[in-house]
């Protein structure tokens, strides 16, 4: 798995992306599937989610896209945020649901896809996870689950990722702090560098004799 880091942009942005990663199939939902986020040290507000569909049922329809909290390494029954919604039947391709959820920082979420169509996501074994720096560490973990969200079963031995996108914006974030000395402890190293220079000087001669 590989992480690159993307440079931050204002307003709404990408902010966790696979989809550039290799597709190696479609998914099969159970009916539905879902993939686990990672937040960082930031919030993240999320707006909208781009995913991508590999093939559709014989009647498209319109499906869902929500997060839930994690319970146990899979979906709980706790949903944070609306849902998201794409008034549009299913395509082949990338499609964009819109919402609003806001993820806490360094905190384990699935995306779960609420599929009422029989269609079947992109997913992909050979992950490539491009991260806005303004996550401040966010990422995809390995491993994705399908099952039934209405019913909360749902099997995660799947080792594929599905392939999506998080738009939205990042805040709260902090790098890491230089460590500093205290007032105390700068004091005493001003002090022993004063003392070494005297002993110097005074070695050398700069120094007037008592």
């Amino acid at each position: 798995m590989c992480v690159v880091a993307a440079s931050s942009v204002a307003a709404a942005q990408s902010l966790l992306s696979n989809l550039s990663g290799v597709t190696d199939g479609a998914y099969t939902g159970a009916p539905d599937a879902a993939d686990q986020v990672r937040t960082g040290a930031a919030t993240l507000k999320v707006s909208g989610v781009r995913v991508a569909w590999a093939s559709v049922g014989v009647a498209p329809g319109v499906n869902r896209v929500a997060f839930y909290e994690d319970e146990s390494g899979r979906p709980s029954a706790t949903r944070i945020g609306s849902f998201f919604d794409n008034a549009a039947p299913t395509s082949v391709g990338v499609m964009t649901y819109s919402g609003a959820a806001t993820l806490a920082p360094n905190k384990t979420y699935w995306l779960v896809l609420l599929i009422a169509d029989q269609s079947e996501l992109a997913y992909t074994n050979q992950s490539v996870i491009i991260a806005n720096e303004t996550t401040y560490g966010a990422t995809l973990p390995a491993g994705s689950a399908y099952g039934n969200a209405a019913s909360g079963t749902w099997d995660t031995s799947d080792p594929a990722d599905l392939k999506f996108e998080l738009i939205g914006s990042a805040n709260g974030g902090q790098p890491t702090p230089v460590p500093q000395l205290p007032i105390w402890g700068s004091g005493l190293l001003l002090a022993s560098i004063l003392s070494a220079a005297w002993r110097y000087g005074r070695a050398r001669g700069w120094a007037s004799n008592a």
